[in-house]
């Protein structure tokens, strides 16, 4: 009877000892499970056409007066993402671009990668910067990578296109004009007074003229006066002032294709005033 009660007693442990073996056996299952999930994280272009209208983007623009914005304005844009899905999504910073045509595109300002997890939202402060307003006024979209990934429009912005802008660009369009061959009698009465006076060069207009009609820069390529504190004269590296001329890949933008410092007595050079 007594080695019955052993028997009993010693099965009873067996059992036990059993039991708690199985535990980290089931938790490790559920680590395993757990690690699988965060594994299912992915770029945005990753997911499918379902799992991306789980994101929602919006888009707000604040005109930047730290840039010159005396041809047209200049905007940065930041962006608020919104993740009602269940993945985790990543993204590329520097993969964000406003797209019109391949002549006229913003991309963005930033690099890195961002990560938004489910039912989360994040705010990328200033992804696009230098946007000249006929982008936004225009039929250009907000894209990730590449077409097929459209976020919005920019007409969501409610951006209006600033009174005269034609004006101007008309203005500049007769200026142009000054180089060909076939120039009307108004435009021939007005060039030497919009050159100089007396030989000097007093204003941001003349400056640009120098380069237009001395330095074989066609007629059509856009160009501005870099501003440098408000004035429109910037210091050379030899101390004198002068004005900088840069022309410019799409109006209102200032990514520059060439410098030039042009002198308020009419002489100029090639490159930016530091360098003269």
């Amino acid at each position: 009877m007594r080695k019955k009660g052993i028997f009993v007693v010693a099965f009873c442990l067996i059992l036990f000892l059993s039991g708690c073996s199985s535990n980290p056996s089931s938790s490790s299952s559920e680590q395993g499970s757990d690690a699988s999930e965060v594994s299912k994280a992915g770029f945005y272009q990753d997911l499918s056409k379902a799992d991306r209208k789980d994101l929602s983007f919006s888009f707000k623009e604040h005109q930047d007066e730290t840039q010159d914005n005396s041809s047209s304005k200049v905007y940065m844009i930041s962006m608020t993402v919104k993740n009602k899905g269940n993945k985790t999504v990543k993204f590329d910073k520097a993969k964000f671009l406003i797209f019109s045509d391949e002549d006229s595109k913003v991309q963005s300002a930033l690099s890195g990668s961002v990560s938004l997890k489910p039912h989360k939202s994040v705010k990328v402060n200033q992804i696009f910067e230098q946007v000249p307003e006929d982008i936004l006024t225009g039929d250009a979209r907000f894209v990730y990578l590449n077409s097929d990934y459209v976020l919005g429009k920019v007409s969501v912005l409610g951006v209006q296109k600033t009174e005269g802008d034609e004006d101007s660009s008309a203005d500049e369009q007769s200026s142009n004009t000054k180089n060909t061959d076939t120039q009307s009698d108004h435009t021939a009465s007005e060039q030497p007074a919009e050159e100089t006076q007396s030989g000097q060069i007093t204003s941001p207009q003349q400056a640009m003229d120098v380069i237009r009609n001395n330095a074989g820069i066609s007629a059509d390529t856009n160009m501005g006066v870099m501003s440098s504190g408000g004035s429109s004269l910037t210091e050379t590296g030899s101390g004198a002032m002068a004005y900088w001329v840069r022309t410019k890949a799409h109006p209102g933008m200032w990514s520059g294709n060439a410098d030039f410092t042009v002198f308020p007595d009419g002489t100029w050079s090639q490159g930016q005033p530091a360098e003269n």
